[in-house]
């Protein structure tokens, strides 16, 4: 009976599911070389041992056949240290995302400069990208904000004033009242126009 080894079972399988699924394998070569020196530095590793540590976990080992069969690429590593350096992979590949989700949005909003970028590009903490963000976070409205851009902000004053009791504070509401993006009267209750 013929042994197949784990090397070319893996090489099998990557021809038959031909190319990984692009979001989840997107690593560029300079991520995995940034994520490598990155854990080397926080667990206090070798870059070597965990450049080729992630490389077997992309390529789908697990943390136990790594620690017991490829300790030569490890440098003889323990599952705990590999458990972390997986650990640390996935946190780091979560935070690209976000920084790419981030990066998007700003770009979008029209507001990206080159030294915003670059302080995204170098930051790999959570809390510090998320504190470049803060100030471009678009806010959420309110229904109040949204009164006030389609112009009814003085009449919400004028109502809460109470202080027109005459036709012509009518007269000046009928300003607002009726108007293509603003509100209507049917029935006697107050009703979005064309609803």
């Amino acid at each position: 009976m013929k042994r197949l080894n784990f090397a070319s079972i893996t090489a099998q399988k990557r021809r038959l599911l031909g190319h990984f699924d692009s979001a989840r394998h997107q690593k560029t070569e300079t991520d995995m070389n940034t994520f490598a020196r990155i854990i080397a530095e926080t667990l206090q590793l070798r870059e070597l041992y965990v450049a080729q540590t992630l490389a077997l976990i992309d390529e789908g080992c697990t943390v136990p056949f790594i620690s017991r069969y490829r300790k030569e690429k490890t440098g003889g590593m323990d599952e705990v240290q590999i458990g972390q350096i997986a650990d640390w992979n996935s946190k780091l590949q979560e935070l690209a995302k976000r920084k790419q989700t981030i990066v998007k949005t700003i770009t979008e909003q029209g507001k990206m400069t080159g030294e915003l970028q670059r302080r995204i590009d170098q930051c790999w903490n959570a809390t510090e990208i998320e504190d470049l963000y803060l100030p471009y976070r678009p806010k959420r409205r309110t229904r109040a904000q949204v009164a006030r851009e389609k112009g009814l902000e003085p009449l919400a004053t004028i109502l809460m004033l109470q202080r027109e009791h005459d036709i012509r504070g009518c007269a000046i509401c009928q300003g607002w009242i009726g108007r293509r993006g603003g509100i209507g009267w049917s029935q006697g209750h107050y009703r979005r126009d064309g609803q």
